[in-house]
């Protein structure tokens, strides 16, 4: 929400997690967590916005109070069945994967902050990070079931890239990755 300068609609709860090719996955108590927000909807008064959404596995477990499926039919309340997280980001901002990626690309340009590039593979192919959009990712492992890969600098190219740096900057701050997450810390 903050690099891209869109914000997230509160109005709208989120239940499940998301899997390494960025899929929703089921869950448990999916009645009750929606049920759960709609009450508090209700005593907030609808506005027509509010809403939950749920992983598309779930529909098949969806067994609602009478009171919630009339006020979705009414459109007092909204049940948003996804299966990517894209598609819960454009619901979540209301703008598309694209606008999303192009906005964080234009902050990222206005804020002059500078991403060290790992390279992704995808199958046989590499790209650096960057080059490729996050929608493109996930297009890939699903069509193919591939995970991909990435690899962090050498250090020869992180001297290089931060001497890059360092004649155009008087002073680079850093931010890396925990060591439990990534190579790039100890580079």
């Amino acid at each position: 929400s903050s690099l891209s300068g869109i914000p997230i609609n509160q109005s709208i709860a989120v239940t499940g997690s998301v899997n390494q090719k960025g899929e929703i996955q089921p869950i448990g108590g999916v009645n009750e967590k929606i049920e759960g927000f709609f009450d508090v909807c209700k005593i907030k008064g609808f506005t027509g916005n509010q809403g939950v959404i749920m992983p598309i596995q779930n529909i098949k477990n969806l067994l609602l109070k009478d009171e919630v499926v009339e006020a979705v039919k009414e459109g007092k309340f909204n049940i948003y069945a996804i299966k990517s997280i894209e598609e819960g980001l454009e619901i979540l901002t209301g703008k598309s994967m694209k606008e999303i990626d192009a906005l964080v690309n234009e902050n990222l340009d206005k804020y002059d902050i500078k991403i060290v590039p790992f390279t992704v593979i995808l199958g046989d192919k590499e790209v650096k990070d960057g080059e490729i959009t996050s929608k493109d990712i996930f297009e890939f492992v699903s069509k193919t079931g591939i995970l991909p890969k990435t690899t962090a600098l050498n250090e020869i190219e992180y001297e290089e890239y931060f001497t890059d740096l360092l004649k155009e900057y008087d002073a680079v701050i850093h931010f890396a990755l925990s060591s439990g997450l990534s190579s790039s810390y100890s580079h």
